[in-house]
């Protein structure tokens, strides 16, 4: 990878990393958080539906979830998303789109395993930023604009991470 420019800067294997800090819950202000259940209208910890919106900024509580799971959904975006969640997985790729034109951001604070599936995708107006001291999973074909802070990475197929 560093032949063909695409990794820059020396790399070290078999080096000790001390895992990132995950931030606690802290909604913006008193009550601007909702849990998984208010968000989805599920008492499950999967998405319902293949199109989700967000019409302003919005925090979701998903911690009572084991694993949330995205699954083949769009989540269009007119606010700024962050989701804490124990794990996430998109389960065959979830889409992270712009729905007013404007940049949003799409967080994930976890404390476990997070998990983009195939098809994974954010259009160039989402950055999304995911946070773990567990281990990142990317699998190809995907294609994010992330900024990735986490204990252990990895990925396989055509992953481009922008």
């Amino acid at each position: 990878m560093t032949d063909n420019g695409v990794v820059g800067g020396p790399i070290t294997t078999g080096t000790q990393v001390a895992a990132p800090a995950v931030a606690a819950f802290q909604p913006a202000d008193p009550g601007a958080g909702i849990t998984w259940r208010q968000w989805m209208n599920d008492p499950g910890c999967s998405s319902s539906g293949s199109v989700v919106t967000v019409a302003a900024d919005l925090t979701v509580d998903a911690r009572p979830c084991t694993t949330v799971k995205l699954p083949q959904l769009t989540v269009r975006l007119r606010g700024d998303l962050t989701i804490h969640a124990d794990s996430l997985d998109t389960l065959g790729g979830t889409a992270f789109v712009s729905d007013d034109g404007l940049p949003h951001t799409v967080e994930v604070i976890a404390t476990g395993a997070v998990k983009f599936s195939a098809q994974s995708t954010t259009d160039t107006l989402i950055g999304l930023a995911v946070h773990t001291p567990g281990l990142v999973t990317v699998l190809g074909p995907s294609d994010l604009t992330a900024t990735i802070d986490s204990g252990a990475f990895t990925s396989s197929g055509a992953v481009t991470l922008r």
